[in-house]
């Protein structure tokens, strides 16, 4: 776990780099919530109540791309959100596996990176440079462990590297010291009514003009994703499905709803 010229430099320019992080959890997400939304929310509230679960060390091996990850993680992702492995990201992971040439040589940048498993496959595979991001505070204390862990990188530097990142806040300064990526991951981003327009606002915000936004959304969510997908129009993006069980097939005339959440969306600028 060598680090590359790329992590070196990173590492001489990470005291302008570093700010506090503010005091926000997942479930403060986005503000006060109408009486529509509060019954939406009571509905997912169960993500948010395992606080207390055991944390446990994990290894991830991919012998096809030789990657070996060690992540700190909850076992049980059923109940759990940024803290535990979802199942989006280890589909996206094998997408990128596949099509490395996705992040290669690219600036990379993951939101609700959570412990940070598609950052580091990103990372193995060649991306020209990674940032990991996060809201929730205590999300981060774990992510910035997996990062030390898995690049060998000092404490100064994993919090350079993983920023914290609020969608739809501070994105102008944000961008200024961070500057646009050519690709955005996330994984399992959608199933918050609420969070969508700030969402897409942060990727609208920080996506290079001609960058891709890759995403998998394998777990329940409020809205369908149909509803998503306006968003995502209204903010300016089109889109295409890939698929690692329908490689060849024109996925628009598939009925498979039942593996929506094997599906990889790519949405780009109109």
């Amino acid at each position: 776990n060598e680090m590359t010229n790329d992590d070196s430099a990173e590492k001489k320019s990470v005291a302008s780099d570093i700010t506090e992080d503010v005091q926000w959890r997942e479930y403060d997400i986005h503000g006060a919530s109408s009486q529509q939304q509060q019954a939406e929310d009571e509905r997912t509230s169960f993500l948010f109540q395992n606080d207390g679960d055991e944390m446990q060390q994990v290894e991830l091996a991919f012998p096809e791309n030789n990657i070996v990850l060690h992540l700190t993680c909850q076992e049980d992702y059923s109940q759990s959100t940024g803290i535990a492995i979802w199942r989006g990201s280890e589909v996206l992971a094998r997408y990128l596996m596949k099509y490395p040439e996705t992040i290669q040589k690219k600036t990379v940048l993951e939101l609700g990176a959570g412990v940070g498993l598609l950052g580091l496959v990103a990372h193995r595979l060649g991306a020209s440079r990674v940032l990991w991001t996060d809201g929730d505070e205590r999300v981060l204390m774990n992510l910035r462990e997996n990062i030390r862990t898995n690049l060998s990188v000092e404490q100064a530097v994993s919090r350079s590297l993983c920023p914290q990142l609020i969608w739809g806040q501070g994105l102008e300064a944000f961008r200024q010291l961070h500057g646009r990526s050519q690709v955005i991951l996330g994984t399992d981003l959608f199933y918050m009514t609420k969070s969508l327009e700030p969402l897409f606002e942060t990727i609208d915000q920080l996506l290079a003009c001609d960058g891709i936004f890759v995403a998998v959304n394998s777990c329940a969510s409020q809205s369908p994703i149909s509803t998503v997908l306006q968003v995502a129009s209204r903010y300016g993006f089109i889109w295409k499905k890939a698929s690692l069980k329908y490689p060849d097939k024109e996925l628009a005339n598939i009925d498979v709803l039942k593996d929506e959440d094997d599906f990889v969306y790519l949405f780009f600028r109109k």
